[in-house]
């Protein structure tokens, strides 16, 4: 089924809208039936009409390019009714399935060129020399992009939807999958694609939680250290570089030009399906101005499309909480009408939500006096945003989010007085850390390197305490003998005498224990075999 609200014309969108309205209803009512065949036949068919999106994306379509003067009420009242249909089956089951997973499409415009295009030839080549280099040249590779991915998972700018992560309808394995899509993130970083690498790495975060890509609560410094980890893993770039050439191939065969030629792809995407998400779609101007146009005229409206239409009011106004989208005068002309209604069954769900918007509205004002001349507006989102926290929030947000990446001069110069004061201890960044409380340990380790007073962050790691090996001296055996106490379990008494030796190991010191005869192996198979005894005792 393929929606146009431009191109087709408006008897047959209504045919249309009628016709796909009907198939919900039907399944609708498959889904309720007593009929355990039924059911199960209704799932299917939800699951088919929730997976794609050209499904799932109509009613938010036709509602934001909805036009009062070409198209009629009538035609309208289904849009509603189909809308409300549609997401009260998806509530049903996503309160019945836990999880769902549907697929998403988006457009990428890229260039072509004859031969081999621009991108794969520098890709390919690129891949090639990136694989042979050193763990220690990767790092100062990364070291050149870390600024750049740490601004794009601050959200400095919008990261677009990215490649699909994970095919369903594939044969292949979800590990071997998994696999390519960790391969394909150090792929693009490798290629200055960071953009389209951190969409993929958040995206397929969501269809392997918990796992190499994070968890969806981690912090910005953990998000950064798994992105790096990922870039750094020499498995993780597996066949990736192989697999876009053979794509850029298969193009070539087909005839590429020798002049650059700007195409539009649909790419498409898989992840789990989120209802809130889904729903914030609705929370437009456009679509609530709709929906007010609807409502105006609740006395000749049927009472399914009155309560359909408040419905989704409700979504957008109390689940998302973003009641001053309808804080508008045109929307309270209408609610102060049906505030003179009298009492009735018919208009209860109408005055009692009529009465919570009204209600909110004079709280929001009883702070804000502004809020009688926001009256006269319909609002984005981000102003319904600043109205609630404060004008000018989303502003100064943005710039604290810059300031996190930039130093005056004078912190310069405290960074460099502290590296100075704590460049012998074991762990640097740590110190350094506590000393400024508003500075993260990536930004410490960031600009350490961009001064100079580092060569590479590998030098920043903790040190650690190098265990002494090698021959032990007549002394260092004097004292063993010493401090050695036998015990029924050997472990516990290397373990003791390993205490008075911090230097070395405990198999050093265990080793050592046996070459003087204070350890000796019947001990170890007498313990061995008392332990084997006693499972079996415990066994039976």
């Amino acid at each position: 089924m393929c929606w146009s609200v431009i191109m087709v014309p408006n008897c047959w969108l209504g045919y249309a809208v009628q016709a796909y309205k009907e198939l919900l209803q039907y399944i609708y009512n498959m889904s309720i039936s007593h009929d355990q065949t039924m059911r199960d036949s209704s799932k299917v068919m939800q699951s088919n009409v929730f997976y794609h999106p050209e499904y799932r994306d109509v009613f938010a379509t036709l509602l934001r390019n909805f036009n009062e003067v070409f198209q009629t009420r009538s035609s309208l009242r289904d849009i509603v009714e189909a809308t409300h249909l549609y997401v009260k089956m998806m509530e049903n089951y996503c309160r019945k399935n836990t999880h769902m997973i549907v697929r998403t499409t988006r457009k990428k415009s890229k260039k072509r060129s004859g031969g081999r295009s621009n991108r794969s030839r520098g890709a390919g080549s690129s891949g090639e020399d990136l694989s042979v280099l050193t763990e220690d040249q990767l790092v100062d590779l990364w070291e050149t992009m870390d600024g750049r991915v740490q601004e794009l998972c601050e959200g400095v700018e919008p990261l677009p939807s990215s490649a699909l992560p994970f095919d369903a309808t594939s044969n292949q394995p979800m590990e071997e999958q998994k696999i390519y899509a960790m391969g394909k993130v150090r792929y693009l970083l490798r290629t200055a694609c960071h953009v389209e690498a951190v969409a993929l790495f958040r995206d397929a975060r969501e269809v392997w939680p918990d796992d190499v890509f994070g968890s969806g609560d981690m912090s910005l410094d953990d998000e950064l250290t798994a992105i790096k980890e990922l870039f750094l893993n020499p498995m993780s770039g597996f066949s990736v570089a192989h697999q876009m050439d053979e794509e850029s191939r298969d193009y070539d065969e087909e005839g590429g030009c020798g002049e650059e030629v700007e195409e539009t792809e649909l790419q498409s995407n898989e992840l789990e399906f989120d209802l809130k998400r889904y729903i914030q779609r609705f929370s437009n101007n456009k679509i609530v101005r709709v929906y007010s146009l609807l409502l105006a005229d609740y006395q000749q409206n049927p009472d399914p499309i009155n309560h359909a239409a408040v419905k989704m009011l409700h979504r957008i106004a109390v689940d998302l909480k973003m009641a001053p989208l309808l804080h508008q005068i045109s929307v309270f002309r209408t609610f102060q009408a049906i505030l003179h209604e009298p009492s009735s069954p018919r208009w209860k769900e109408l005055q009692k939500f009529s009465r919570y918007v009204v209600s909110g509205f004079f709280q929001l004002a009883s702070t804000n006096p502004l809020m009688f001349v926001e009256l006269l507006f319909w609002k984005t989102s981000s102003e319904v945003y600043e109205i609630s926290q404060g004008y000018g929030t989303l502003q100064r947000e943005k710039e604290l989010k810059l300031a996190g990446s930039v130093w005056t001069r004078e912190q310069e110069e405290e960074l460099a007085q502290l590296y100075e004061q704590y460049k012998e201890e074991d762990d640097i960044v740590c110190c350094i850390e506590n000393a400024l409380s508003n500075r993260s340990k990536h930004q410490i380790r960031a600009q350490l390197v961009r001064q100079g007073l580092v060569a590479n962050r590998q030098s920043l790691r903790k040190r650690q305490t190098k265990k002494k090996t090698g021959e032990w001296s007549e002394e260092e055996v004097a004292n063993l003998r010493e401090v050695f106490q036998p015990l029924e379990d050997y472990k516990e008494a290397v373990k003791a005498a390993a205490t008075h030796f911090p230097e070395r190991g405990i198999r050093d010191v265990g080793r050592q224990l046996k070459e003087m005869g204070l350890i000796t192996h019947a001990q170890k198979t007498r313990k061995q075999k008392q332990h084997l005894s006693d499972s079996i005792v415990n066994s039976d």
